[in-house]
């Protein structure tokens, strides 16, 4: 009787439990390209060595994300992220900042059923502009510096959930003297939707 009970169960049960065993198991074929994007919390921080003005704001930012896995393993990506307008008051002078990158990476993953965690390191074409708009003060740069990143994802098929932390370094010359200015950073913390064709 208790055995029948069971297979009675699993009957009425088995229309439930089989999408959850599909979801669970890792798909044979994760290569492909994808696209995405997504927004997120962005943080700057421009040290100047010769000073205490040390310029630090948030904001909201954005990204675009061009991607290819090779295997699945490793992939290639080409973001763009727009990091927003964040602001400071520096000595009294109120200052802005604006800031976008382009950026290349390798992305290696570490899949597990149907997630992935990830890290990734490239290059990124940057480019910045510090400004007082009441005073019409500004400093532009422009350079090609280090971006390095970790985050993990989780897949529905071909639509994927993803989470991640990228630092970008910036070699930010803000006082005009042709050399970068101490320890400058733009953090980006971020939430992401990509679809795998």
């Amino acid at each position: 009787m208790k055995k029948l009970q069971l297979a009675a169960m699993l009957v009425l049960l088995s229309p439930l439990l089989s999408p959850m065993s599909a979801m669970a198991q890792e798909p044979e074929d994760l290569r492909g390209f994808y696209l995405g994007a997504g927004a997120g919390y962005s943080s700057i921080s421009l040290e100047d060595e010769d000073s205490p003005a040390d310029f630090e704001g948030d904001d909201v930012g954005f990204k675009a994300i061009l991607g290819y896995r090779i295997l699945k393993w490793v992939a290639v990506e080409l973001n763009y992220a727009d990091y927003g307008t964040q602001d400071d008051d520096l000595l009294g002078l109120e200052l802005e900042s604006d800031f976008n990158a382009y950026y290349l990476t390798g992305v290696g993953m570490f899949p597990l059923g149907n997630a992935d965690i990830f890290a990734k390191a490239g290059i990124a074409r940057w480019e910045g502009t510090l400004s007082n708009s009441d005073f019409g003060v500004s400093a532009s740069e422009d350079n090609t510096d280090v971006i390095v990143g970790m985050g993990a994802q989780v897949r529905l098929r071909q639509l994927a959930l993803r989470g991640e932390v990228e630092g970008l370094m910036l070699g930010f010359d803000d006082d005009g003297d042709g050399e970068a200015d101490g320890d400058d950073w733009m953090a980006f913390i971020s939430l992401s939707f990509t679809y795998t064709f």
